[in-house]
């Protein structure tokens, strides 16, 4: 099979992003890091973000676990087809890049996403109770 990248990011922008250093992931790997003032700035979001790569192979499975005590934290993760690349969070500004940039977008009610619920189903964007919910979802669309 061919190797293939996965893009983690914490929030996603492609200007802010692209002058950060690359910081990458092994497979197997546990990396505990902090969002600082030293991050990029996402100015839509007034969000720190950080870029991670993992390289991995078609096929193989990846658990990633992204935790935050002080905000929500959120993950894109994007692989080389962006027909497939899924955009979940509890927030419209989460789930728009699919709108933009391709893929799937899935609101989830848990967090602040049950106050967005009505805009999302008139947008025909997914709902979904949580995020065992979406991925369940994204699995089934795999």
């Amino acid at each position: 099979m061919a190797p293939w990248r996965l893009v983690v990011l914490l929030a996603l922008t492609a200007n802010a992003l692209a002058a950060q250093r690359e910081r990458t992931i092994a497979v197997g790997d546990t990396v505990r890091d902090s969002l600082t003032r030293h991050d990029p700035l996402l100015p839509a979001e007034s969000t720190y973000a950080q870029q991670w790569r993992l390289a991995g192979r078609a096929g193989q499975t990846v658990t990633i676990d992204l935790t935050a005590d002080a905000f929500d934290a959120y993950a894109f993760l994007l692989g080389p087809d962006r027909t497939r690349w899924c955009w979940v969070g509890d927030r419209l500004s989460d789930v728009e890049p699919a709108r933009r940039l391709g893929g799937r977008a899935l609101l989830v009610e848990t967090g602040g996403g049950a106050t967005h619920v009505g805009k999302a189903r008139a947008l025909r964007i997914p709902v979904v109770a949580d995020l065992a919910a979406a991925a369940a979802e994204i699995v089934r669309g795999v």
